[in-house]
């Protein structure tokens, strides 16, 4: 089963083992949804316990969880990840697409000519920048969206990019 990061444990929180969660996500209804609160380290799971309560406070949410009943026991959490599994992420919007689906996408140029391989992104306000291995090494930067990024085909693993919206990260 493959787990996404909605959050991360910022520490404990009163006497009784709440935890202090701060989002990761966007959609905060996802903490509305939660039945367990399933924590772990690099997306796997290492605990899980049923939710008593969740409720937000200030830029937080705390929870009270079954299995922890102390501060000490709580205080253990502190760094873990907040996951979800797979079956609970909302459907993408039409122009959206889950960044797993196309991490380690083949990337070429609207005349088909390989350009490298997806890597990595940055959050940058209004449009994402994706960021591409070249074939012979280095990194392109280039901006998502619909000037730039001409197709995305998760299925199929290909990027179809405007190749003058490319930018060499060395310069």
């Amino acid at each position: 089963m493959r787990f996404f990061r909605i959050g991360t444990v910022k520490g404990n929180h009163g006497l009784d083992g709440e935890l202090k969660l701060v989002a990761t996500t966007d959609n905060i209804a996802l903490f509305d949804e939660l039945e367990y609160l399933i924590l772990g380290k690099n997306h796997q799971m290492i605990f899980s316990s049923q939710i008593e309560y969740i409720e937000p406070q200030n830029n937080y949410m705390i929870v009270k969880v079954k299995d922890i009943k102390d501060m000490d026991s709580a205080a253990k959490y502190k760094g873990f990840e907040v996951l979800i599994p797979e079956s609970m992420l909302p459907d993408e919007e039409d122009d959206e697409v889950y960044w797993y689906k196309i991490d380690g996408s083949k990337v070429v140029d609207e005349c088909g000519n390989e350009i490298g391989v997806l890597c990595d992104y940055i959050e940058s306000g209004a449009a994402d920048v994706f960021r591409i291995r070249k074939i012979n090494g280095g990194y392109y930067l280039i901006s998502n969206n619909k000037d730039h990024v001409l197709s995305i085909n998760p299925e199929e693993k290909i990027i179809i990019v405007l190749k003058e919206g490319l930018v060499d990260e060395d310069i």
